[in-house]
């Protein structure tokens, strides 16, 4: 009986400890949930600034795009038949670059979710279809040039809308690079929360 009535008092003693202890965890546990909520909200909304700022910037992509496309399209159907040809063949080419192109930024936009693991890749692949466009446009350019026409007005054309682009690309990976940093920096910081609050 004796041996019976010491379990009873260690249950007893033990219980208001690991009540407080079971306490303490689902305190600490509540904590980190907040601090993960604040987190990740502030994760989606620089999430949400940077789509916008990404999206605003792939549009201005577009549009120097399309720019020198409707501009060398004009150019082309003011020359003789023989370059005409040649400019046609160039316009078909740099219009399913664009396709193309527009279906890599859209890939882009509806990859935010998954930014730091999908969207370098696009960015290169954007990168290096701008060099190929970029090349295409001044092989252009040299065969303007054998045939002796006044082309300085469109060569000039061409290296502004390049630039741009360009410029363009560049601001998009300043962009891509500042979101990973803030991402990373977000994660460092609930990490030493986390630890701060269990320690």
């Amino acid at each position: 009986m004796e041996g019976l009535d010491e379990r009873r008092k260690m249950i007893i003693d033990f219980l208001p400890k690991a009540i407080e202890s079971l306490y303490k965890g689902m305190s600490s546990l509540k904590f980190a949930m907040d601090i993960l909520n604040e987190r990740m909200t502030e994760l989606e909304r620089e999430l949400n600034k940077f789509s916008s700022k990404i999206e605003s910037n792939l549009n201005n992509l577009m549009k120097e795009s399309e720019s020198l496309r409707e501009e060398l399209s004009k150019f082309s159907e003011e020359t003789p038949k023989s370059m005409k040809n040649v400019l046609d063949l160039f316009l078909d080419k740099f219009r399913r670059d664009l396709e193309m192109l527009q279906m890599h930024q859209e890939d882009i936009l509806s990859e935010m979710s998954t930014m730091r693991v999908n969207l370098q890749d696009k960015i290169n692949a954007l990168t290096e279809m701008y060099g190929d466009i970029r090349k295409e446009l001044y092989s252009v350019k040299n065969v303007l040039h054998e045939n002796s026409l006044t082309v300085n007005s469109l060569s000039l054309s061409i290296d502004k809308n390049y630039e741009n682009m360009k410029n363009d690309i560049h601001e998009l990976k300043l962009l891509v690079t500042e979101l990973s940093l803030k991402i990373t920096a977000l994660e460092k910081k609930f990490s030493e929360e986390i630890q701060s609050n269990i320690s």
